[in-house]
């Protein structure tokens, strides 16, 4: 029995644009959430405290490793 599997897409090339600081606590962390803007992502998942802490920012949801892996 042959199953096919679809293909999904390992990257994708984003032009990130620069904006206002996001995170107060840790700015270096900023690229991490307008990346995810650019490619316009559903989730962040992260184990970073300053952006767990964040939530959300616009319509992406930050989650934990163990918190994505139990919404799925």
């Amino acid at each position: 029995m042959y199953i096919r599997v679809p293909y999904f897409f390992i990257f994708k090339i984003i032009d990130v644009q620069q904006g206002p600081q996001i995170l107060e606590k840790d700015p270096r962390d900023d690229k991490f959430i307008r990346c995810a803007l650019a490619a316009n992502a559903i989730y962040i998942i992260s184990g970073d405290q300053h952006l767990l802490t964040l939530k959300s920012y616009q319509k992406i949801k930050i989650l934990s490793p163990a918190d994505f892996i139990n919404r799925l």
